[in-house]
C-alpha cells in the first residue's frame, strides 16, 4: 500500500460517508451465475488487489490477501432505471470487516439482457482501470461460455512506487495549515443520467478539435455555463475541479489496465464575468489546465498527500482537508473507451459510473460530472448532494448541459 491508498482508507473510515465507486454494465444477451463466478474468480487471480482486503492495526491499515469470494448479489431485472436504487444500495455500504475484498457485483438478471453494477473501494481502483476490467469481464465470460479457459492477460501492478511520478522527487515540500474544523452533516450522493447520441458527441468531438483543446475543456464549460444559468446567480470566482489521472506520467508508465488508484485533483479559478460564450470558456479551461500539468500541479498535489501520511495525519484532519469549498465543481472525464463491447454472445450496451461524493460536498453548488464516450456516444451523470438540491435543478442543470452541446451540431 502506498500513500495515496493509505490516504483514501483512513479518509474514508473518517466520516459517515464514503468514496466508493460503482460502474453500470447495462447488456443485451445471456449470461449464466457459474460463469459470471468463474469469471470473477479469473480476475481475482490475475490482480493482486481484487483479491485484497483491508487490515487495521494501531499503526494503520494496510492490503492482506484474502481467499474470500467477491460477494455477488443477483436480483431479478426490472428495467432500466433499476441501476438507480442498486448502486446507491451498492455505493453507501462500506467495505468493512469479515476480511471480504474491496469490490462487490450486482446482478440484474433478466431474459436476454440485465446489468452488472461493479461497486470498488476506491484504494484499490479508479474509473481509468475499472473500465478496462469490465472488457476483461467480458471477454473472460465469453470465453467460459464457449468452454474454454480465459487466456491469462499478464498485467502485474503490484508494486506501484510514487517515487516514479516523474518530477516528484525534484519539489519540495510545501507546509500546509491545519485543517479547518468541519462538522459531518450525514449528506447523501444523489445522480441523473443522459447520453449524447452519436451525432451530437461526434460534433461535440470535431468542434473541439477545431479549437484545438480537449473534450474534457468543452464539457466542463458547459457544467459552469449550465450550472449559472439554472441557479440564477453569479459568484465572482467558479473552481473548475478536474480528475487527473496520472498513469501516463509515472516511469514506467502505468497501463490503462492494471487495478491502482491514480487520481488527484487539479483546480481552475474562473472568474465567470469574463465569459459568457462556451468557446472562450473552454479555450480558458483547457489552457489553464494544461498549463498547471506542464508545471506540475498534479506531483505537487501526490507529494502534499503523501506528506500528510508520512507525518501522521489522522482520518479526521484528512476528512477535515478533504472539503471543497463552495462555488467549487468537478468533473472527472474518462475520455473515450477504446473497445467495442461485442462478445459474441454477449453486448455491452450501457456504460457509466457513478461515486460516492458526501466526504467533499456539502454546499448546495457542488456538483460532480461524470462523463465517457462509449459506442462514440457521450455518456453523462451529474452527482449532487440530495439533502441540498432538489431532483428538478439537478435534471434542469443537465438539460441545460445538453441544450449547449447540443448547440455545437
Amino acid at each position: 500500500m502506498n500513500e495515496i491508498e493509505r490516504a483514501e482508507c483512513l479518509l474514508d473510515a473518517a466520516s459517515s460517508g464514503n468514496m466508493n465507486f460503482t460502474i453500470i454494465v447495462a447488456y443485451r444477451g445471456e449470461l449464466k451465475a457459474r460463469n459470471i463466478k468463474q469469471a470473477v474468480a479469473f480476475l481475482q487471480a490475475e490482480h493482486r488487489l481484487l483479491r485484497s482486503t483491508l487490515q487495521w492495526t494501531d499503526q494503520g491499515c494496510s492490503f492482506c490477501e484474502t481467499a474470500a469470494a467477491v460477494p455477488l448479489r443477483t436480483l431479478p431485472y426490472q428495467g432500466f432505471e433499476q441501476w438507480r436504487q442498486v448502486a446507491r444500495e451498492d455505493v453507501g455500504q462500506r467495505f468493512a470487516g469479515q476480511e471480504l475484498p474491496l469490490w462487490r457485483i450486482s446482478w440484474l438478471n433478466g431474459i436476454d439482457e440485465g446489468q452488472l453494477l461493479l461497486t470498488f473501494h476506491h484504494a484499490i481502483a479508479d474509473g481509468v482501470c475499472g473500465m478496462q476490467l469490465v472488457d476483461q469481464l467480458f471477454k473472460a465470460l465469453e470465453q467460459l461460455a464457449l468452454g474454454q479457459r480465459p487466456e491469462p492477460l499478464g498485467v502485474d501492478s503490484s508494486h506501484l512506487l510514487l517515487d516514479g511520478l516523474k518530477g516528484l522527487s525534484t519539489m519540495a515540500a510545501e507546509p500546509e495549515p491545519e485543517p479547518a474544523p468541519r462538522e459531518d452533516r450525514h449528506l447523501h450522493t444523489d445522480y441523473v443520467l443522459d447520453h449524447l447520441d452519436a451525432a451530437t458527441s461526434s460534433a461535440v468531438i470535431a468542434w473541439a478539435r477545431s479549437k484545438g483543446i480537449r473534450v474534457h475543456s468543452v464539457l466542463f464549460a458547459a457544467l459552469l455555463l449550465a450550472t449559472r444559468t439554472v441557479a440564477g446567480s453569479d459568484p465572482p470566482i467558479v473552481e473548475a475541479n478536474t480528475v487527473v489521472n496520472f498513469r501516463p506520467y509515472l516511469q514506467p508508465k502505468l497501463p490503462r489496465d492494471a487495478m491502482r488508484l491514480t487520481r488527484v485533483c487539479v483546480v481552475t479559478s474562473v472568474p465567470m464575468a469574463a465569459f459568457d460564450d462556451l468557446a472562450t470558456l473552454a479555450q480558458f479551461i483547457h489552457k489553464d489546465l494544461y498549463r498547471q500539468l506542464e508545471q506540475g500541479e498534479h506531483v505537487r498535489t501526490v507529494q502534499r498527500i503523501m506528506q500528510r501520511v508520512k507525518r501522521g495525519e489522522s482520518g479526521a484532519d484528512l476528512w477535515r482537508r478533504a472539503r471543497i469549498p463552495e462555488h467549487q465543481l468537478i468533473l472527472s472525464n474518462l475520455g473515450r473507451i477504446d473497445w467495442p463491447g461485442n462478445y459474441g454472445r454477449v453486448s455491452v450496451e450501457r456504460l457509466f459510473f457513478i461515486a460516492n461524493v458526501e466526504l467533499i460536498f456539502d454546499s448546495p453548488d457542488n456538483w460532480l460530472l461524470g462523463s465517457l464516450t462509449y459506442r462514440n456516444q457521450l455518456q453523462l451523470s451529474l452527482w449532487y448532494m440530495k439533502e441540498l438540491v432538489d431532483e428538478n435543478t439537478a435534471r434542469a442543470v443537465l438539460s441545460e448541459l445538453r441544450h449547449l452541446l447540443t448547440s455545437l451540431n
